[in-house]
């Protein structure tokens, strides 16, 4: 405490300049006596305070961006032994921000501020033995440097220790002590710590899953500004979990995010508005936000930003660059990219067709649970192309699909149980499993219900649930369900004999290219059935284009035609095939 020798003269300008220059003499030699003792407290302070000034006008630098200046201003601090100004400029050097990267410099100026029990330098020197920067990563050593910045309630140490504890990094798996650390930082409104503890109540990580509290630790992270905090909230607000559905919030956050040039909210961004549904379409803002967020290396803004040049949305048309963009993503790890890429390898689209690349590249995918490529990959298990077939691995991947309502996993999963490959055969689950994915409209499906309740195969027989089932999938274009109700037609099952409905149906599947529909057309043709103008030449067009695709059904009744079929016949039933088939099958 300041004695109170002459409080008149206490807060005058003249005794400011006392406290700070100490030239300014007393009135009563008594006072100054007693007051000697505190002016080199006081002046300490004064300087403390001088310096606290001068920390935080190169803290405001740095935070505006003006890394040069802020470099010069903690240099200064740091010669002067600030430690938090050494920590600081630690960092500077590490990235390269002011100036040029020295990782050398930057780790002997972390040292002499963790020496002084510098907390931020100690998760400095924490970080490079967990990652092995300077050798193999040490992670006991890690963690006794976390510890002792944490000591200090450091909250950025007391998520580097949560997350140990959850990941089970150098120690045994933890979620629950994981969550204490996140939540004492989180108590400091440390925006990762509120982000990862909502994240945890969001997954039931731990804890029971508690939507309405991970939305609160998202929102107070979010009102700090924090753009992963805002994703999330956005993915709340747009599927009204934990909150009531709103979009145009989600739209709000997402920008708030995307504005912060937060890779992860232009992707969204841009999506929104390539699908045009929420917000005005507009490819040229997509492309600026995929740009923007692949120049930062973002595998998914590198894959739609592919996608883009592919589709030619927003861009001129080039496959090839798109296909040097899927790359570059996959090469970062995108699952989609892999993913498309593999479909390529698969089909021969930009690339030579191999399905052991394609396998290779469903496989990087599946690994991180994208699900269109674990069906992929499932299937070449099942079929064994470009791998070796393997039942039990298909099964397990279509499983894991199949949780995730796949409709195509659910579908070729109750085959595998109705054909009793790798599995049991159970009719009763393949049915139950033909049924989820029916529910979803998935076409396939519907015609092995068709098939089951036409053979009564799980089921009693029932053609009219069988022409319900062949209906629904065909009014989606399934060619097989096109082919099944003509053969119903034909046959007389569940409805009365109609050859021209028969013929129908045969036409239509035809001309999406379905070489058994093709193979029946030819007949009818030739028979004269369901036809206004039976015609020999037809049913030899239609032969050919069926057996070209080796049908041999089409090619034991193309041999029989040309027993009874003149060769100017055969010629122009030939050329007739030719001009169908370049005609998409269409007009024949």
């Amino acid at each position: 405490m300041i004695p109170e020798c002459d409080k008149s003269d206490k807060n005058s300008t003249e005794r400011q300049m006392f406290y700070a220059q100490f030239t300014l003499h007393l009135n009563r030699l008594a006072c100054k006596q007693a007051s000697l003792p505190l002016l080199f407290s006081v002046a300490l302070l004064l300087a403390a305070a001088s310096e606290a000034a001068e920390f935080d006008t190169a803290l405001a630098a740095y935070e505006s961006g003006e890394f040069t200046r802020a470099f010069e201003e903690f240099s200064e601090l740091a010669e002067s032994g600030e430690a938090e100004a050494q920590a600081r400029l630690a960092e500077m050097y590490f990235y390269g921000e002011g100036v040029e990267q020295n990782i050398p410099e930057a780790n002997r100026l972390a040292e002499m501020a963790a020496d002084a029990g510098n907390p931020r330098a100690l998760v400095y020197q924490g970080d490079a033995y967990f990652s092995g920067r300077n050798g193999l990563p040490d992670m006991e050593t890690a963690f006794d440097l976390y510890e002792q910045a944490a000591e200090q309630d450091y909250a950025p140490a007391l998520v580097k220790i949560a997350f140990m504890y959850m990941n089970g990094q150098g120690l045994d798996r933890d979620l629950s002590t994981a969550i204490e650390y996140f939540s004492l930082a989180a108590e400091q409104g440390n925006n990762e710590a509120l982000v990862s503890l909502g994240n945890i109540y969001s997954n039931g990580q731990g804890v029971e899953v508690d939507m309405q509290q991970a939305v609160t630790l998202y929102r107070r992270a979010a009102e700090q500004g924090f753009a992963p905090a805002q994703v999330n909230l956005g993915n709340h607000y747009y599927q009204g979990s934990g909150v009531e559905q709103d979009t145009a919030q989600a739209i709000s956050f997402y920008r708030q995010a995307a504005e912060q040039d937060y890779p992860p909210a232009q992707v969204i961004m841009g999506n929104l508005y390539v699908e045009g549904e929420l917000l005005r379409q507009d490819y040229d803002e997509a492309r600026r936000l995929f740009t923007d967020a692949a120049d930062e290396s973002n595998p998914q803004a590198i894959y739609w930003l592919g996608w883009l040049y592919e589709n030619g949305y927003g861009v001129d048309s080039d496959v090839n660059q798109a296909i040097v963009l899927y790359e570059r993503a996959a090469d970062f790890g995108s699952p989609r990219a892999q993913y498309v890429l593999g479909v390529k390898y698969d089909n021969g689209d930009g690339f030579p067709q191999n399905a052991t690349i394609a396998a290779s590249l469903f496989q990087l995918a599946s690994q991180q649970d994208f699900t269109p490529a674990q069906v992929s990959l499932a299937n070449k298990n099942y079929l064994g192309q470009g791998i070796p077939q393997n039942f039990n691995e298909a099964l397990r991947l279509y499983r894991l699909a199949a949780e995730k309502q796949d409709p195509e996993a659910q579908t070729n999963l109750g085959v595998m149980y109705a054909n009793g490959q790798g599995v049991e055969q159970d009719f009763t689950e393949a049915l139950r499993l033909y049924q989820l994915a029916a529910e979803q409209d998935y076409a396939q499906s519907m015609v092995n219900l068709g098939w089951m309740y036409a053979n009564g195969v799980g089921v009693e027989q029932d053609f009219a649930e069988t022409m319900r089932y062949y209906t629904l999938a065909a009014e989606q274009n399934h060619a097989q369900a096109m082919l099944s109700l003509g053969m119903m037609h034909a046959n007389a099952q569940g409805t009365a004999q109609d050859f021209s409905q028969a013929v129908s149906f045969f036409r239509s599947a035809a001309e999406l290219g379905y070489a058994p529909a093709q193979a029946n057309l030819a007949v009818m043709y030739a028979n004269g059935l369901g036809v206004e103008n039976p015609s020999m030449i037809d049913a030899y067009m239609w032969a050919q284009l069926a057996a070209e695709q080796g049908n041999e059904q089409a090619q034991n009744f193309q041999q029989r035609l040309e027993q009874t079929l003149a060769s100017e016949d055969i010629t122009t039933a030939m050329e007739n095939a030719r001009r169908c088939a370049a005609n998409g099958f269409r007009d024949c």
